[in-house]
């Protein structure tokens, strides 16, 4: 039999008010863990995969780029779990505290070591940068068709020097990356690095050039079409305020190599360009993440589809293909001083290859320097103010000043 009390408890608004409340109340903070937990756990699994070989760490190598972003989320996860864990003290919530503190302390050694690279090499970084996310994409003052090959046009981008002396502004000349089959000049990080250096007073010169195919392979004249590109540059830039006799040019990876291979070859004589003229001597380079082995290249799973478009088949098949597109065998007493920046954690294009270009470098005499972002994946500067990012763009600037002008 019920009781008049029970009956009175069931039928009180106030009281089943209560206890739906707290229902309610339990399922949101059971819901909130969960979503830590999984936050935890996948943050974790990210700073971990960081530290392992590749091609297993890709995602987080990458993800290292944005290594403010990731201690700060570390952190915020910390104190998260550590407030959840005070608040009812349970093994699973301890346990998520641990997984928390080990993700800060894998971003700390993640973050530490970029930045110890950043004070080796005297880089100032700004810090409110380090956390920036905005993707720059700066349009150019004009763009110039400056060559024809089979019907088809390639296009030049010029920034012109924001600061100084209009008339006698340093010139940069830009490559884009892409494997060689894919990307253009005002894709992904180039604009924005463009946009870097013409405010800091160089005019700056972006060009395209055309794409290889699964059939048809442009090895033999892609390097004449940047060699075009310099002509060009040699021909026009003082109207936009260039000095030629301070040359110089950046690439990132296959433009890194296509940067290497016109500045060496065109530097020694051995480079015609894809339209005539004579090429100006380029007095520095800078490349990021460079294809400097060929070989190295096809030898690469993930990237064995770029040497094979770009060659035309293995080096077996085109050995000499590959001795002539890679631009250790081009070193001259003519080569220009060369600035090398790779992340240790590169699996689209190993390392190592730059390594030994660095070291054939340092054999010959020819002036040169090499930064490891440590933890860096391909294309670590696509973090628009990451530590990279900050020290490429600073180096860059002093090694063109000191040896171009």
């Amino acid at each position: 039999m019920t009781s008049p009390a029970d009956s009175g408890d069931r039928s009180d608004p106030a009281a089943r008010r209560a206890t739906t409340t707290g229902v309610v109340r339990e399922w949101v903070w059971r819901t909130l863990l969960l979503v830590l937990g999984v936050v935890v756990v996948v943050v974790l699994l990210v700073v971990v995969t960081t530290f392992l070989p590749t091609p297993v760490n890709v995602v987080g190598a990458l993800l290292s780029s944005f290594s403010a972003h990731l201690f700060v989320t570390s952190l915020l996860l910390v104190v998260g779990t550590g407030w959840s864990w005070w608040r009812r003290r349970t093994w699973g919530r301890r346990a998520l505290v641990a997984l928390a503190v080990l993700s800060l302390a894998g971003v700390t050694v993640i973050g530490g070591r970029q930045l110890a690279v950043a004070r080796h090499e005297g880089a100032d970084l700004d810090v409110r940068a380090l956390f920036d996310l905005r993707a720059e994409n700066p349009l150019p003052d004009e763009n110039v068709d400056y060559l024809r090959f089979e019907g088809q046009g390639a296009t030049l981008s010029v920034w012109r020097p924001a600061t100084g002396d209009r008339a006698s502004a340093p010139v940069i000349v830009m490559v884009h990356g892409g494997g060689f089959i894919s990307g253009s000049r005002l894709e992904g990080t180039p604009p924005a690095h463009a946009r870097w250096f013409a405010e800091r007073g160089f005019l700056v010169v972006s060009a395209d050039y055309t794409l290889s195919t699964d059939r048809r392979h442009l090895w033999d004249v892609t390097e004449g079409q940047i060699g075009c590109a310099l002509v060009w540059v040699g021909a026009n830039a003082r109207r936009y305020g260039g000095d030629t006799t301070r040359l110089t040019m950046i690439g990132d990876s296959a433009g890194g190599n296509l940067a290497l291979q016109a500045a060496y070859r065109g530097n020694a004589g051995e480079l015609a360009s894809g339209c005539g003229g004579d090429l100006p001597r380029v007095r520095a380079v800078s490349v990021l993440y460079p294809v400097s082995d060929m070989e190295q290249l096809y030898a690469n799973e993930p990237s064995r589809i770029f040497a094979e478009s770009y060659i035309g088949g293995s080096p077996r098949q085109y050995p000499d293909r590959y001795a002539a597109t890679t631009p250790a065998n081009h070193l001259s007493a003519r080569t220009p001083p060369t600035l090398l920046m790779m992340g240790t954690s590169d699996y689209i294009v190993p390392p190592d290859g730059t390594r030994r270009l660095y070291d054939r470098l340092r054999r010959e005499g020819i002036p040169s320097h090499l930064i490891e972002v440590p933890y860096g994946q391909h294309v670590f500067d696509s973090a628009p103010g990451g530590v990279g990012t900050q020290v490429w763009r600073q180096s860059t600037l002093r090694w063109f000043r000191a040896h171009a002008g």
